[in-house]
């Protein structure tokens, strides 16, 4: 009994110091997976460290405010953390970069155009996430050099997963700033890009490139696009079998006029929403795919400027690599583009030109836009309802075909089971300042149902039937005198 009660006293004291033994060790292989980087350290005793780390089972590799001059890329392993301490803390690529591409035969007999268009994994970034898990990226900028390093880029994440990139800026990057090539459970947030080819791109097919978000990020004057998504390949092969269960909300897109603000090929099961476009050439948000929600975003001045004749699209949606698209779009603004809302593709089955479709267009508003507001061709099983277009049609048109694409609202050129109803057409413009415009436009469709529309103002017919199908225009269509 007195060695049990002396055993429990034993205990009793000697636990506190052997929890404070285990503290002192935890924090000392804490403070051991921890790298201060200085601005004089060499890429290749960084990396060499970084390894070190990854091996240990990851650690953080912290940028203190500063200049580092890098002349190779840093590659981080599995469970690493970047943490820089904010906008002083600056990674910039030094010329000789260039010579460490050629070295590695990055470049390879590729032409240059490809270097940017068709990125592929032997390429390298500043910062390189190469099969590992477990990375994190925050408060660092990273600065190419794109006169002088033609194909790098800022950050690859490459055949990789849990990856988070937060509070990074990139710019000056020869090729995109921000890559993504066949990685999943990818989180892209609070990124700035800008002055790189794309701002940020995510290429691979959906078995491999999926559960992915973009959000809060601020993209301009890049060359190509802001954001760019597409399957893998060149060319046709880029709209096959892309990304799956992608979300793109609440960024800031602006000054692309080169190509779009939101380009998406071959997405499925996505949600784009809440993002703001300004000044791009071809589209605002461009999505094609299956499943799609586009929802609550606003495009404006999509290639307004070309004299009134330009081909920018607020909202482009098609599927070019199936039959149905089940797609949204929702709650959007387009102002002051080409044309508001429009599709015009189809698939191709032998010699024949087949509809794609299953869509809801609903509740958005195109106004002032060059051309059209909202226009669909070639589908099928769609709903246009509660949409407003005000004051669309400001192009000059020939006077031997008059408003041919002055429209408010058009629906033609193969499209059958269409429903409209709700929508609001008008030309508010005083008599000076109007143009030879169409209200509602059913063109060469069948199956089309109209009714409880409100279509006034226009010069030309309110509402017209061009070719007319198999169509129910219901007699109250809300048509007010012009």
């Amino acid at each position: 009994m007195h060695n049990n009660k002396q055993f429990s006293l034993f205990i009793r004291v000697a636990r506190p110091i052997l929890c404070s033994c285990l503290l002192l060790v935890a924090l000392a292989r804490s403070a051991s997976a921890a790298l201060e980087v200085k601005p004089t350290d060499s890429v290749d005793s960084l990396n060499a460290k970084i390894r070190s780390l990854a091996e240990e089972g990851g650690g953080e590799v912290h940028f203190p405010a500063g200049i580092y001059t890098m002349d190779a890329p840093l590659l981080l392993g599995d469970n690493i953390t970047v943490r820089g301490d904010g906008p002083g803390a600056v990674l910039i690529a030094s010329d000789r970069f260039d010579e460490f591409l050629v070295q590695n035969k990055v470049y390879g007999d590729a032409p240059d155009i490809n270097l940017f268009f068709s990125p592929k994994s032997d390429y390298v970034g500043m910062l390189n996430v190469r099969k590992a898990r477990g990375v994190r990226v925050s408060g660092i900028t990273l600065r190419g050099s794109r006169e002088k390093v033609r194909a790098l880029m800022g950050v690859l994440v490459h055949d990789s997963e849990d990856v988070s990139i937060r509070d990074v800026t990139i710019e000056d990057c020869g090729s995109s700033g921000l890559v993504v090539l066949r990685s999943h459970d990818v989180t892209l947030s609070e990124i700035r890009s800008r002055r790189n080819h794309n701002g940020i791109m995510i290429a691979g097919p959906a078995a491999s490139t999926h559960t992915l978000s973009v959000t809060n990020c601020r993209v301009s004057d890049n060359r190509w696009s802001g954001i760019y998504l597409c399957g893998e390949g060149s060319g046709a092969d880029k709209a096959r079998n892309g990304p799956a269960d992608v979300i793109i909300s609440n960024n800031f897109i602006y000054r692309h006029l080169c190509d779009e603000g939101i380009k998406c090929f071959g997405l499925s099961d996505a949600i784009i929403t809440g993002n703001r476009v300004d000044f791009a050439l071809e589209a605002g948000v461009s999505v094609d795919g299956q499943d799609l929600v586009v929802a609550n975003n606003i495009c404006t001045h999509v290639d307004d400027g070309m004299d009134n004749k330009g081909n920018g699209v607020a909202f482009p949606y098609s599927n070019r690599s199936g039959d149905k698209l089940n797609a949204v779009i929702h709650g959007n603004i387009a102002r002051n583009c080409n044309s508001g809302i429009w599709s015009e593709d189809f698939r191709r089955v032998g010699d024949k030109q087949l509809p794609i479709g299953r869509v809801a267009v609903v509740g958005n508003v195109s106004v002032d836009n060059v051309t059209a507001g909202i226009g669909h061709i070639m589908k099928t099983d769609v709903a246009c309802v509660g949409n407003v277009c005000v004051d669309n049609g400001h192009s000059q048109p020939d006077p031997s075909s008059p408003a041919e694409t002055n429209m408010g609202i058009m629906v033609g050129g193969g499209t059958h089971r269409t429903t409209l109803m709700g929508n609001v057409i008008s030309d508010d413009r005083d008599e000076a300042m109007k143009r030879l415009m169409y209200g509602l436009v059913l063109r060469g469709c069948d199956d089309g149902f109209a009714a409880y529309n409100y279509v006034s103002g226009c010069k030309l017919e309110n509402v017209k039937q061009q070719a007319p199908g198999k169509n129910y225009l219901h007699e109250k269509n809300g048509e007010v005198g012009r």
